[in-house]
């Protein structure tokens, strides 16, 4: 997050995937929890391929209205707002 926000002026409004929450827990992934708040995303999307079913957890507690579980042949579901509000690049 820190390198996309140095390299673009338009707010963060997705993280999905990528993570690696591999051997993590709720405890873990807390102060990555924070930061995201701070962010104020509009989706968050963790991927059981390589994050810990604690970890994902966590982040559906945290971000319930914006949590999504990345599955295969699932699709990502954004808000209707996010085009709105913010580019998506």
């Amino acid at each position: 997050m820190a390198r996309t926000q140095t390299l673009f002026e338009e707010p963060i409004v997705g993280i999905v995937g990528g993570l690696h929450y591999e051997n993590a827990d709720a405890q873990a992934v807390e102060p990555e929890i924070q930061r995201l708040r701070a962010v104020q995303p509009q989706l968050i999307a963790l991927s059981p391929h390589d994050s810990e079913a604690g970890a994902r957890q966590a982040f559906r507690d945290a971000f319930p209205d914006i949590y999504q579980d990345v599955l295969v042949g699932e699709p990502i579901q954004f808000s209707a707002t996010l085009a709105d509000n913010a580019p998506v690049k």
